[in-house]
């Protein structure tokens, strides 16, 4: 039997929101609060669902990190990797003993994420799982504030996954989340797991 198992990470592998985590560690508390001070405002609209979820993440993340060096990003990704997401006990143990265990059945296991390439994609490598989330796109190397892909989150999670896997091929597709935005993910799969801390 063919099994893909599709993973939402914060919240749902990752126990807290990984997004002001990596900037807390680029840039310090300091700048974290100031920016997140700063777009405040936007934040409510967001949370009032008046404000658009992927515009808001594409300014705060220009704050923080245009013209930023790709490779120095990439860099900062793997420390972020190692220094914070594999410590601290901010990982749902029991849900990677799961997808470990589902991998070794040989499971395909893919992390589905709206976080940012710079540190989902060292997390799945180090795990050797596959990923899908919202990429950047670099300009000579460097982020200029724009992403190479739709911010990775409720439908665009599905249609991403149906563009990258030809679902027919497996027999069981197992989805874990945590909130509406992993609504449509659990659309396409046969066990739906809703992870809540």
């Amino acid at each position: 039997m063919k099994t893909l198992v599709l993973c939402d990470f914060d919240g749902t592998l990752f126990k807290k929101d990984s997004f002001p985590l990596f900037i807390k560690f680029y840039h310090g508390v300091l700048k974290l609060c100031f920016g997140y001070l700063l777009f405040s405002p936007l934040i409510i609209l967001y949370y009032l669902k008046i404000f658009d979820g992927e515009k808001l993440k594409k300014k705060m993340f220009n704050f923080y990190f245009k013209n930023a060096d790709k490779a120095d990003l990439e860099k900062k990704g793997e420390r972020f990797l190692n220094e914070a997401l594999l410590k601290n006990n901010l990982l749902n143990n029991a849900l990677l003993n799961t997808l470990n265990d589902l991998k070794k059945k040989g499971a395909e296991i893919c992390i589905v994420s709206a976080s940012l390439d710079v540190w989902i994609k060292p997390f799945a490598n180090h795990f050797n799982y596959n990923f899908l989330c919202t990429e950047l796109k670099y300009i000579s190397d460097t982020y200029q504030g724009e992403f190479l892909t739709k911010n990775c989150n409720n439908i665009e999670k599905k249609t991403r996954v149906m563009q990258h896997y030809n679902l027919r091929l497996y027999d069981e597709i197992i989805a874990f989340g945590d909130s509406g935005g992993d609504k449509y993910l659990m659309e396409i799969a046969t066990k739906k797991n809703w992870i809540k801390f």
